[in-house]
């Protein structure tokens, strides 16, 4: 057995390659670089498994809604702020860079990302550049008029592709992605169907569209449920995720500031370590904000190299019911209540959550 990372980007397929813990793994660990829509030089048939982590709702998606008895997409434009409009001075210089993706004659001009104004348009869909036209009008039959769905081209790519490289007898493709396969949630006109991030939109992931595609394809055994659902079912124990357990403390909130937040944060991983034994060796990499009283920075600083490397290992970690029962005296020494606790660890799911979709 043999094990392939790809990406699209080679420095990251280097930095993982790198990685001390698959030091020892390293005669089975192959790299690919190139993109999950397309894997170039793996035979049909030739694969068991495929894990898709947080990738999707980066790849190609369009919002569609319909309108009267035409289906429109919605199209975002940016353009700057007038405030910075008015300090560049060569305009069409600036678009002529923007468009040809010219990054050394972009640094010339001001910074701008922060200032970028997006504009939105409706216009019908171009239908020849959409794939599974049939199932994608199928499913919007459900929506109603003028509400905006995601429709994650590159995850239908996926798909396609998992299809034609899986085994017969594989354990298939697992994609853990942010989305929802709730009719109701995806008819909510209000849902927020995409976060923007310094100027990269991250999309949500229509798991009840993927899972009509999938079945289009002929991938027909779909399941689809809460991470925290799956990882507390491969333990076979319940779970909830660190950050979780820190919005359950009396102090969390806006009002925190970051420094306060980075306290919080690692006073609990420190309560926790007391009796969290991880299988793996890994140092928590946590930097201090910048912003910090110098006496609390000595603190944190020694707290942060006082904990242990088989300890919680990141901040999006999730802890067993039974790690925070032994952990219990700890946790109340710094403030948290386990009937909260308990309540957060027995909450249903959000309306948009972090899911495990699995095919094959």
């Amino acid at each position: 057995m043999r094990y392939v990372m790809v990406d699209w980007e080679q420095p990251v397929l280097d930095g993982a390659l790198a990685h001390p813990g698959l030091s020892a793994h390293r005669d089975r660990v192959d790299s690919h670089c190139g993109s999950i829509e397309h894997l170039a030089g793996l035979a049909e048939g030739s694969v068991d498994r495929i894990f898709c982590n947080e990738l999707w709702n980066d790849l190609p998606t369009k919002l569609l809604a319909k309108h009267g008895g035409d289906i429109e997409e919605e199209y975002i434009r940016p353009n700057l702020s007038e405030f910075l409009h008015a300090q560049i001075q060569d305009w069409s210089g600036f678009v002529r860079a923007f468009q040809e993706k010219d990054l050394q004659a972009l640094k010339t001009f001001p910074p701008f990302l922060d200032e970028l104004v997006w504009e939105k348009e409706y216009r019908k869909v171009e239908w020849k550049d959409v794939p599974y036209r049939k199932t994608i009008v199928e499913f919007l039959q459900a929506i109603d008029q003028e509400v905006l769905v995601p429709v994650n081209l590159g995850a239908f790519a996926t798909l396609k592709e998992a299809k034609r490289v899986l085994a017969p007898d594989a354990i298939g493709l697992s994609v853990f992605d942010a989305g929802t396969g709730d009719m109701k949630v995806l008819n909510d006109p209000e849902k927020p169907c995409y976060g923007q991030f310094g100027g990269q939109y991250s999309f949500m992931i229509n798991f009840a569209l993927v899972e009509a595609v999938a079945k289009h394809l002929g991938l027909r055994q779909t399941t689809l449920e809460p991470q925290r659902e799956f990882v507390g079912r491969s333990l076979n124990t319940n779970v909830v995720t660190l950050m979780d357990l820190l919005a359950t403390h009396p102090s969390a909130g806006p009002k925190l500031q970051a420094w306060e937040q980075d306290r919080l944060v690692l006073k609990t991983i420190k309560a926790l370590n007391g009796t969290f034994e991880s299988a793996y060796h890994h140092r928590l990499e946590f930097p201090l904000g910048a912003n910090m009283p110098p006496e609390e920075r000595d603190t944190l600083g020694a707290i942060l190299r006082s904990l242990k490397d088989n300890g919680v290992p990141d901040t999006v970690a999730y802890v067993t019911e039974e790690e925070l029962a032994g952990a219990q005296k700890d946790l109340e020494a710094i403030g948290y209540d386990p009937d909260s606790i308990a309540m957060a660890m027995s909450a249903p799911p959000s309306p948009i959550e972090y899911c495990h979709f699995a095919c094959r």
